[in-house]
């Protein structure tokens, strides 16, 4: 994310709002480095009782449990009524669905078409 997106495209506007929360041993708000995405186009957030997790869950996801590790990308147009949309792509692993991203964001104007892998 950090390379592929923020520090390529460095005038792109964008706005990115990271949600962290504990899902593996070792994740606490204690160990968290913000850094590892620091841009002022980014936003990070400490989610203790993983509320937005649980609510991508139940209503944008449906799957069980907790959504981490994921990504959801909105275009200009967006709107929050009873769920974000529309939604252009979303993906997870962030890392493992990486292409998808670069993809969206090519759809977006802010990729180039050379960067995102054809599927």
């Amino acid at each position: 994310m950090r390379s592929d997106v923020l520090t390529a495209y460095p005038s792109a506007q964008l706005k990115v709002y990271v949600v962290w929360f504990s899902m593996l041993p070792g994740d606490s708000r204690q160990f968290l480095d913000t850094k590892l995405l620091s841009d002022p186009r980014v936003t990070n957030y400490w989610d203790q009782q993983k509320v937005i997790g649980t609510w991508y869950s139940q209503h944008v996801t449906h799957q069980r449990g907790t959504t981490w590790d994921a990504f959801f990308l909105y275009g200009p147009n967006a709107q929050w009524t009873d769920v974000p949309q529309p939604e252009v792509t979303d993906g997870g692993s962030v890392i493992g669905a990486h292409d998808d991203l670069l993809r969206g964001l090519t759809q977006l104007g802010i990729a180039q078409p050379n960067t995102a892998k054809a599927a």
